[in-house]
Order: C-alpha cells, then structure tokens, then sequence
C-alpha cells in the first residue's frame, strides 16, 4: 500500500514538473567550466522557508530536478525530493528517485549556502530576493 501512495506521488509530481514548453523555468546561473545550468520554478514562502523546484542540465545531456527549501535568515537549505532524467529538462527516463526520508539517510538532506560565486549562493538571492 505504502509503495502504490509513493508512486502515485510521483506521478503527481511528474505531471506537474514535466512540460513540453520548458518556459516556466528561470535560468539562474551557467556553471563554470561546463558545469551545466541551473533554473528555478514554482518559488513560494511557507513561514521562513521558501521552497522551489531546481532543475540542473548537465552537460551529458541529463538532468536532476530537486524540491527545497532555503530559510533566507539562517541560509538552511534543505532537499525533500531527488530525481534524475535521461534527458534535459526533467525529460526521458527516470535514472533515480529519492525522497526526503532516503535523502536524509544519505546524509545530504540539509546543508548550508555556500560562499560567494557558489551555485548555492546563486540561487540563494534569486529566491530570497523574490520573497
């Protein structure tokens, strides 16, 4: 029962993240030295947190969509979703799935933005600036 709730949170996920029309996605910053881009969508503030959806494009063709958080007084990042896609754009087959709970156990669900000219800062004032 539990693994059928899961998967019909991630088509609901899925759907909603997925488009044809990539316009919903603000690129937020180019890596250096062909690290990939970076974009945000769907910012919204709950309480001292703002949470988004992050979009990587890799430079293999691939992509990784993220769900998380940054408290903008503390500079708190936390991840609740993981998935990573064959193609750009959150496109093609999904490589790998993970929720907050295996996030957490990988030891890589919260963190801290990063110092000046990181991708964490980046996007950092992009979603703090907004709110």
């Amino acid at each position: 029962m539990q693994k059928i709730l899961l998967f019909l949170i991630y088509l609901f996920v899925s759907f909603e993240v997925k488009s044809d029309d990539n316009s919903h996605w603000d690129l937020v910053t180019i890596g250096k030295e062909d690290r990939g881009k970076w974009y945000i969508t769907d910012v919204m503030k709950l309480g001292n947190e703002i949470h988004y959806w992050l979009l990587q494009n890799n430079t293999d063709g691939t992509s990784d969509i993220l769900k998380e958080s940054i408290n903008c007084k503390t500079e708190k990042l936390t991840k609740f979703q993981f998935m990573s896609f064959s193609k750009h754009f959150g496109e093609g087959e999904v490589r790998e799935l993970m929720f907050y709970d295996e996030i957490k156990k990988s030891g890589n669900s919260v963190s801290y933005v990063g110092p000046k000219d990181t991708i964490t800062r980046f996007y950092y004032n992009y979603v703090c600036k907004q709110k």
